[in-house]
């Protein structure tokens, strides 16, 4: 499972999350802080029965914040138990290269199986607020996409309509 954000300006992160240990036993944690900082201090990367943790800040000789989509950390799990359980976050902290906090949003993760025939899927993901011309990054990428299809059937009625006319 990875742990994602997409992000502007972050220079230093934490948090924690949380899950049943009775039916999920976290077994690896792979931090990524070289996908956002080629100088970066390890802060804390620990893993205890149903919790794991991590905090990473860029060194001091890099005072630019890493801007983009890219995974914190690759978790490994192995199951210990049927059930359903939640992955959460908390004490999460994330401050960009003026030292400020990010606002940011949270989606939690869950796990379940307990349905015969399912493929069980934990998934956690954390989105920063970066907007461009004030739309989220959310609907833009959408949004992009139908302007493309647009341009697309403008110019094939536009062919179209001359094809004929000559």
């Amino acid at each position: 499972m990875d742990v994602n954000i997409d992000i502007n300006d972050i220079l230093a992160y934490q948090f924690k999350l949380s899950w049943d240990k009775n039916i999920l036993e976290c077994v690896k944690a792979t931090p990524h802080p070289e996908n956002l900082w080629s100088n970066y201090i390890p802060v804390k990367n620990s893993i205890t029965s149903g919790q794991y943790s991590l905090a990473y800040s860029v060194s001091q000789t890099t005072k630019i914040g890493f801007t983009g989509s890219t995974s914190l950390v690759t978790l490994q799990f192995k199951v210990k138990g049927t059930g359903q359980t939640k992955i959460s976050f908390s004490d999460v902290f994330m401050f960009d290269s003026k030292v400020k906090n990010i606002p940011f949003t949270v989606t939690d993760g869950s796990f379940d199986n307990t349905k015969t025939g399912t493929i069980p899927i934990a998934g956690v993901r954390s989105r920063g607020r970066k907007t461009l011309l004030g739309i989220s990054n959310e609907l833009f990428q959408p949004l992009i996409v139908v302007i493309v299809l647009i341009v697309l059937v403008m110019a094939f009625i536009a062919f179209k309509f001359f094809a004929k006319k000559k």
